[in-house]
């Protein structure tokens, strides 16, 4: 019989060590003598340094090594079982534990990072009798995080990826779990079990990466074809010109108000000699929108882009001017070649667009159109701008806005008021529903998406486009 002293000198372990093992339960409690004394016999030797072996080699946990070694089963088995399990084989190799102390000098990455990644979970740090310690799973995770660094990949941007891949890949792997278990586990052999955990997993890892680069190839081939079609759909903004049997037939007494009815009519090159009749110096903000639009509706897409840079830097504080800045950033993503230059415009654009979304003014008719422009190209942009939700929630706002009058209250000749109020509304409430359905449709909302198209037929004349084209969607829909 060995006191813990001798045990440690002939198991090449320290005291610290033995006491470690016996609270872990690896060791069976030695033969007490008195309070402070205890005995051990030979058998312990082996045992410890079979744990130590099975640590040192095969990177095992205690208490994985804790069930093995109490295992009645034959050992080797359990052993591949428990390697299997711990996956051991596949992400350590021979490397010695690091100390929190020597991590960042090891790697070569700032330690206030890799405290980012200890509490993101994504490296799993072992507290010891030693301190804090990182396995070669850790340090490979740390070395990859420095690697995409050094790629040029800001490190916030890692870590919110690492978050999606993180609670997916952590469901996905609960879900693995509790189907192996229910289904396979217990009812076959240890060798079966063992064969299952790492050759058909080894396919499972082949097939993960295989699929997700071909989700990656079929999003990205989405986003291209979305990108391609925002001019065909831009077109659909339009709601001009409407019905103008009240306007006036002379002289109009202002060149404001020339513009308006020029819009009205579909007039757009006549809205442009307005325009043009301004200096630059003069011209107010509601023109100078005017302008950029005409342009963009005639087809001169390069002349709006360069008075947006001109006049329009920034995102302003009329509505009215970001809307246009917006319109002309969109419809100039049709003219852009190559992947990089469309994506920068749709984000130039959506710069002008998030500020229409903060705007706190009230409502008006001014307000309620850049926010319809707003609405209408969050939900036309792909997948991956990821705005699609607050496309939506816009459009919802704005038709119900327009259906209760919010733009009725305005200044202006009673000729231009009636027309606003029953021509212009009604024509701008019908293109909002309809992108209004087909967001709604993305958002596998039918019931809503019907509930737009009808309103569409009833505040339409029934031989309309836009009527038309509400009967066939609602036939679709039911």
């Amino acid at each position: 019989m060995l006191r813990i002293s001798e045990l440690a000198k002939k198991a090449k372990v320290s005291v610290p060590t033995i006491k470690h093992y016996l609270n872990e339960g690896l060791l069976p409690k030695p033969v007490k003598t008195g309070k402070t004394m205890a005995y051990y016999d030979e058998s312990y030797i082996d045992r410890i340094k079979l744990i130590k072996k099975l640590q040192r080699e095969k990177f095992l946990p205690l208490d994985v090594i804790r069930r093995m070694i109490d295992s009645e089963g034959p050992l080797d088995d359990e052993l591949e079982l428990g390697k299997a399990i711990y996956k051991s084989d596949k992400l350590l190799t021979h490397r010695t534990p690091v100390p929190e102390s020597r991590v960042e000098q090891v790697t070569g990455f700032a330690l206030d990072k890799i405290r980012v990644l200890e509490k993101e979970g994504v490296v799993f740090p072992q507290n010891t009798d030693a301190g804090k310690t990182y396995d070669d799973a850790d340090i490979k995770t740390i070395e990859i995080m420095k690697l995409r660094e050094e790629l040029g990949v800001p490190f916030d941007h890692s870590v919110m990826l690492i978050r999606v891949y993180r609670d997916a890949m952590n469901r996905a792997v609960h879900e693995d779990l509790k189907l192996f278990s229910t289904s396979l586990l217990g009812d076959i052999s240890t060798r079966q079990t063992v064969k299952l955990m790492t050759e058909a997993d080894e396919s499972l890892e082949k097939f993960i990466l295989l699929y997700r680069q071909r989700l990656m190839r079929n999003e990205g081939v989405r986003a291209i074809q979305n990108l391609n079609r925002i001019s065909v759909v831009l077109a659909e903004l339009n709601f001009l010109p409407v019905a103008c049997g009240e306007l006036p037939s002379g002289e109009i007494d202002s060149k404001e108000r020339e513009v308006v009815v020029a819009f009205l009519e579909g007039d757009y090159a006549g809205v442009l000699d307005v325009v043009n009749d301004f200096t630059k110096a003069e011209m107010p903000p509601d023109i100078q929108a005017a302008g950029i639009i005409a342009m963009l509706l005639t087809g001169d897409v390069d002349r709006a882009i360069e008075d947006v840079k001109n006049f329009i830097p920034e995102p302003a504080s009329r509505p009215i001017l970001n809307a246009a800045a917006a319109l002309a950033y969109m419809y100039s993503v049709g003219n852009a070649t190559g992947f990089s230059a469309p994506i920068y415009l749709v984000k130039r654009a959506m710069a002008y667009m998030a500020r229409i979304e903060a705007g706190a003014d009230r409502p008006n008719l001014e307000n309620l159109f850049a926010r319809y422009i707003c609405g209408a190209c969050y939900v036309m942009l792909p997948a991956f701008f990821d705005t699609l939700e607050r496309g939506t929630a816009l459009l919802e706002n704005v038709s119900t806005e327009l259906r209760e009058g919010a733009a009725g209250d305005m200044e202006g000749p009673a000729w231009l008021r009636r027309t606003v109020e029953y021509e212009l509304v009604p024509a701008m409430e019908a293109r909002v529903n309809r992108f209004l359905a087909e967001a709604l449709i993305s958002m596998g909302e039918p019931g809503k998406a019907l509930d737009a198209v009808d309103r569409i037929i009833e505040i339409t004349e029934p031989d309309s486009e836009p009527a038309k084209w509400a009967r066939i969607k609602k036939m679709e829909l039911l």
